[in-house]
């Protein structure tokens, strides 16, 4: 991952992994309002430095570049 102490993530989170399913923009602007996800699994982290982290598969498969992870528990 591209975050790690800094943003408050240590050994042992778990993260839940999503994939952007949909972009809601607005139509006169442009800008993105909301993005729509879908799961794809769960990670735990097994080692984090002050800007990355790595993390082994808990559940879940097709893990891909873009993806978003959300801290479940920390």
């Amino acid at each position: 991952l591209n975050v790690g102490k800094k943003v408050g993530l240590k050994v042992g989170d778990r993260l839940s992994v999503e994939r952007v399913s949909r972009e809601i923009k607005d139509p006169a602007t442009n800008q993105v309002l909301r993005r729509l996800t879908s799961p794809v699994g769960l990670i735990e982290l097994t080692d984090v430095d002050d800007v990355s982290a790595v993390g082994k598969i808990v559940s879940g498969a097709d893990f891909k570049e873009g993806d978003v992870a959300k801290t479940v528990t920390q």
